[in-house]
């Protein structure tokens, strides 16, 4: 059976960035468990700490590197004393890690550019979690200092979210098959924007929704009469592409 390792970044007497009424622990904490949710019994899975728990960075290491994983990932959030940092990045240790930052990266990016979510790129980063021969990254989901970032964060249905785009990833890199009905996005939305009520195309957005095509804004609208770039359409293109 394959063994991944998750880890939920902070935990306990350590709360990591507090920033907008959020504490990153449970930010971080959320995104595992839904992670673990759409992964089901397809994988075995290993955590570095189960609840509300402080557990030692040198001892999330020590997990990660006994337990011999096919990968392991270490979920975070970003901040910085200014509101105006902001976006996505993922960071690796060592080259053996390489691999799984490329998938795992372009894919939760790809989800993130319809949020207009900027991308920091991918990057090589000292950290002690990663010091181990297991194929592990560090990903920062997005700044919790950046106030319309934090918004996101704040909200279950974006973390159910991007949630299930690091489950599919997990599946898609370990070449696992995701089982279809089972972690079906149109299974875990809630379209309810106060925008779209009444509009001609009011069907058709919560549609395209409902099957994870596209998404809202950080506020809950999904501005209809806006316009769409040409980036924007290729993100939605690109998730098309990714169901043949």
């Amino acid at each position: 059976m394959i063994l991944i390792v998750l880890d939920a970044g902070h935990g306990g007497t350590d709360p990591g960035a507090v920033r907008h009424g959020l504490q990153e622990k449970d930010i971080n904490r959320k995104v595992v468990d839904y992670v673990k949710e759409y992964l089901g019994k397809k994988v075995t899975i290993l955590e570095t700490r189960k609840g509300d728990e402080t557990v030692a960075v040198i001892n999330r290491r020590n997990i990660i590197a006994k337990s011999k994983a096919d990968l392991a990932i270490s979920f975070h959030c970003n901040s910085v004393k200014s509101d105006l940092a902001h976006g996505f990045e993922t960071f690796r240790r060592f080259n053996h890690g390489r691999e799984l930052q490329n998938f795992i990266h372009d894919r939760v990016y790809r989800f993130l550019q319809s949020h207009l979510i900027t991308d920091r790129k991918k990057k090589v980063g000292d950290f002690i979690v990663l010091n181990t021969l297991v194929p592990s990254i560090l990903v920062e989901n997005l700044f919790i200092s950046n106030r319309k970032e934090s918004q996101l964060l704040g909200r279950d249905s974006f973390l159910q979210e991007l949630g299930l785009v690091y489950a599919n990833g997990i599946l898609e890199f370990l070449k696992i098959p995701s089982g279809g009905a089972n972690i079906n996005p149109a299974d875990y939305k809630e379209v309810n924007m106060k925008d779209i009520q009444g509009h001609w195309a009011e069907e058709e957005i919560k549609r395209v929704i409902a099957e994870g095509l596209m998404t809202g804004f950080p506020d809950g609208t999904f501005q209809p009469d806006e316009a769409l770039t040409r980036g924007q359409f290729a993100a939605v293109l690109g998730k098309l592409l990714d169901r043949k």
